[in-house]
């Protein structure tokens, strides 16, 4: 759909004219916020994205997790698909063909291991519409998984709606460095909390 594109390109332009400190400080009050949320207290082994370009950068967040859960990262096997793979503070990094790091080697996680998935984005939507690059690998990993998906973006990434394909994985919480959008809740008895926080 062209309208699409356009929008990805549009805030992908966007995206590119942040300085280095708006990505360190919009990136440190995403994770302020996803630091408190139930759904990353509750969660065991977490699964996240090492940042790319300007994306919302994980670095810092990577770390501070590594004291506190089981973490993974996304590797693409030869045969094209995602897994998610552990990793410690001792992991090797290569490039991948997409010039991003992922870990050199690592037990690969099964699925249903998985009890937070922190997504990354083009654009989303306050329904949980997400769109990325156009590989699928997020939507074919996360598919028919019970793992709780949360999407991090900058504000100006988040829009009212997105067109989706019934293919598509909708996210069920996302965070800017403004406000907290949750489609469906991690826990009732929290939702209220949760809904307060937005900003």
């Amino acid at each position: 759909m062209i309208i699409k594109e356009a929008l990805k390109k549009e805030i992908l332009r966007k995206r590119e004219e942040l300085t280095g400190e708006q990505v360190r400080q919009y990136s440190r009050a995403i994770f302020a916020s996803v630091f408190e949320l139930d759904c990353y207290r509750k969660a065991k082994n977490v699964f996240i994205y090492n940042s790319f370009k300007k994306e919302v950068a994980t670095g810092e967040a990577i770390k501070k997790m590594l004291k506190e859960k089981n973490v993974f990262l996304p590797k693409i096997t030869q045969d094209d698909r995602m897994v998610a793979v552990r990793i410690s503070e001792d992991t090797g990094y290569k490039l991948s063909r997409y010039g991003i790091l992922e870990p050199e080697e690592g037990e690969e996680a099964n699925k249903d291991e998985i009890d937070l998935c922190i997504t990354p984005g083009i654009v989303f939507d306050k329904f949980g519409g997400r769109k990325g690059y156009g590989k699928a690998y997020y939507d074919i990993f996360l598919r028919g998984t019970s793992i709780y998906k949360l999407g991090v973006c900058y504000d100006f990434q988040l829009v009212d709606f997105i067109p989706v394909d019934l293919l598509d994985v909708n996210m069920d919480m996302v965070v800017t460095e403004k406000r907290i959008i949750v489609i469906n809740c991690c826990d009732n008895a929290v939702k209220q909390k949760i809904m307060s926080q937005r900003i």
